[in-house]
């Protein structure tokens, strides 16, 4: 069968109704290996504005929930729903680095992989970031957030402190499987309202939720984190700053090389859809990858010298209100 996209790249108007129709073929029923091509160019016009659904999880990073809740349930519950609200886009970037991949995006965006590989990823990532991640990050921050009055000082029992975190990750998850579910071709509430689908000024409905949901969100990002900076007390002197900012920055800058290489290589014409795929997630991931590894050479220069770990004992950091 023929794909229908050949010119899905090309600089031509009606590229919206092209990614549209990328939509439709990549959700047909019995696709395989034999149009990877098309599926590649469907893909491309996918683009996973994943960090904008960790919002979900800001009312857990208040002061009342600090007031009500333990915080060793915190530490571990509030990551494990801003994780999940993320990780079924996680195979979107692990496309870069193993071409292909981005197939699985497929099961982690349904129910079944909620409680499955969405969960395990989940937990893994959640576990990442508050053993090896969470401690050197804070720590570099020039600012911090002052202490919650009354915070909880309760201790949660441990099976409490699992089921929890297991809970919260299933339900961020499931936030951005409802997300999607507005906003994707694929998505139960595109397929059975047609307003979702009614074309308006050329392109339907649910596309300007997509992306409308996701331009609110970034600004969201970027007001809080003003309104944070603003409020948060300085912190003197920052430990590591400097080489936080190289690592991010360098990862950044390899994965933006890496996009120019898959460009170049690609057999289609650049669009902005092309451009905004690979913006969203080459550059994003090497900034992660790079904070990661900066993370584990702070841990390890600290156990060499003997230091307690920072990872449980630093200062959270919140949202205003």
């Amino acid at each position: 069968m023929t794909c229908p996209l050949g010119t899905l790249f090309l600089p031509q108007r009606g590229g919206p109704e092209k990614c549209e129709m990328s939509d439709a073929w990549a959700n047909r029923p019995g696709h395989g290996p034999t149009d990877r091509p098309c599926w590649a160019a469907a893909m491309m016009c996918r683009v996973p504005y994943t960090p904008v659904h960790a919002l979900v999880s800001l009312p857990l990073a208040g002061r009342r929930a600090r007031r009500a809740l333990p915080p060793d349930l915190l530490l571990w519950a509030l990551p494990a729903f801003a994780v999940g609200a993320m990780v079924p886009d996680a195979p979107l970037f692990l496309d870069v680095l193993v071409p292909g991949t981005d197939e699985l995006a497929r099961p982690t965006h349904r129910l079944l992989g909620v409680v499955t590989v969405d969960l395990a990823l989940t937990l893994a990532f959640t576990a990442l970031w508050v053993l090896v991640v969470r401690g050197p990050f804070l720590a570099a921050l020039p600012r911090r957030s002052a202490p919650v009055p009354d915070a909880s000082t309760r201790a949660a029992h441990p099976l409490a402190v699992v089921g929890t975190v297991v809970g919260f990750a299933v339900a961020g998850t499931l936030t951005h499987i409802l997300w999607d579910d507005f906003t994707h071709l694929r998505g139960t509430a595109v397929q059975t309202w047609d307003v979702l689908r009614t074309p308006v000024a050329g392109v339907t409905a649910y596309k300007y939720l997509q992306h409308g949901s996701s331009l609110v969100g970034f600004a969201t990002i970027a007001v809080l984190t003003v309104r944070w900076w603003r409020r948060a007390e300085p912190v003197s002197p920052p430990q590591h700053l400097r080489s936080a900012v190289l690592a991010v920055g360098a990862g950044a800058a390899v994965g933006t090389v890496g996009a120019v290489v898959r460009l170049v290589a690609t057999d289609h014409a650049v669009t902005v859809f092309s451009l905004a795929r690979l913006a969203a997630t080459h550059p994003v991931l090497g900034a992660g990858l790079g904070l990661v590894v900066w993370a584990v050479a702070c841990t390890t220069v600290r156990h060499r010298d003997g230091r307690p770990s920072a990872a449980l004992g630093a200062a959270p950091v919140q949202p205003p209100g």
